[in-house]
């Protein structure tokens, strides 16, 4: 596979889940929106609108952290937090997540160690607000 160059991002040849963390990893805070499904690599380029998804998803993922924290239920992340579960071939930043107490304390999710803004297992929720950018991922 060629590299990919997209708008002065360039894209090396990805072959797995491990390859693409160590590139979107490299990347640190410039790291565009890009998901690893099922051996694909999905990138968005177009900007998240600011009058339609932006608010829409920051009034649910305040609710839902507020719930998460008042309830006691776990932790809610939302961007730039990241989410890896390896035998699912996975790979993604959503727009939220909840990962309960219990999955932590039993090592079902666990912190990167060489990423700390990565969590590698199965959150116990995922939000995705569908745009058309990412109906296809």
């Amino acid at each position: 596979m060629a590299r990919v160059h997209i708008d002065g991002l360039t894209i090396p040849p990805i072959d797995g889940l491990s390859e693409f963390r160590t590139w979107i990893g490299s990347l640190g805070e410039e790291a565009p929106r890009a998901a690893f499904v099922d051996g694909e690599v999905f990138v968005e380029m177009a900007p998240q609108t600011f009058d339609i998804h932006q608010p829409l998803v920051d009034e649910i993922n305040s609710t839902l952290r507020y719930l998460a924290t008042d309830l006691d239920l776990g932790r809610y992340f939302f961007p730039p937090s990241w989410i890896t579960h390896a035998s699912a071939g996975l790979s993604n930043e959503p727009d939220g997540f909840l990962v309960r107490w219990q999955s932590f304390e039993s090592g079902r999710v666990q912190v990167a160690p060489e990423r700390r803004s990565e969590l590698m297992g199965a959150p116990d929720f995922a939000f995705e607000a569908v745009s058309p950018s990412s109906a296809s991922k």
